[in-house]
């Protein structure tokens, strides 16, 4: 009898994991999504800002990963991956909290363009503001990230800085 209600256990505990991936892929991996975190990432800073594709998983916790990010016109930040995680209790309540960020594959060329300062966009002080609630983010990976500074001006004549952080 026991030995059934583990299996029976161990099948809801892997019917429920399916099932909160396949929600997380349908509300957080839609093209909506998508154009929406662009949108408000450009209005926050103030530049262009285009993501690729975006995708999502929930294990160990719920996480938006988003390729192909641009920032600038031209593009002065280019990543591969960016990708955004926090608990699922707290994105229940619309907040990130203990949220981390991981870049992967990243140019980054200097100087880089004005960057307006968040909280002051028209998109922000709407009535709704923004979707989601940053509260804490406990941490930030940066891995085979490239800083440039020089390279784009005169690369015959200047030697760029080139800096990588793993």
């Amino acid at each position: 009898m026991l030995k059934k209600v583990a299996i029976g256990g161990v099948a809801l505990l892997l019917l429920l994991s399916a099932a909160g991936f396949f929600w997380a892929r349908s509300i957080l991996a839609t093209e909506t999504v998508r154009t929406a975190l662009a949108a408000q990432i450009s209005a926050a800073i103030r530049q262009p800002v285009t993501i690729r594709s975006i995708d999502a998983g929930i294990y160990p916790r719920v996480t938006v990963n988003l390729r192909g990010v641009t920032i600038g016109e031209p593009a002065r930040i280019e990543a591969e991956t960016l990708r955004l995680g926090t608990a699922f209790s707290a994105l229940l309540s619309r907040q990130i909290v203990h949220g981390s960020v991981r870049l992967d594959g990243a140019r980054i060329e200097l100087p880089l363009p004005p960057l307006g300062p968040l909280g002051t966009s028209s998109a922000q002080s709407g009535s709704g503001g923004w979707p989601v609630e940053i509260v804490s983010i406990d941490e930030v990976l940066l891995n085979n990230v490239e800083v440039v500074s020089g390279a784009a001006r005169s690369a015959a004549t200047s030697k760029p800085f080139h800096m990588e952080m793993a």
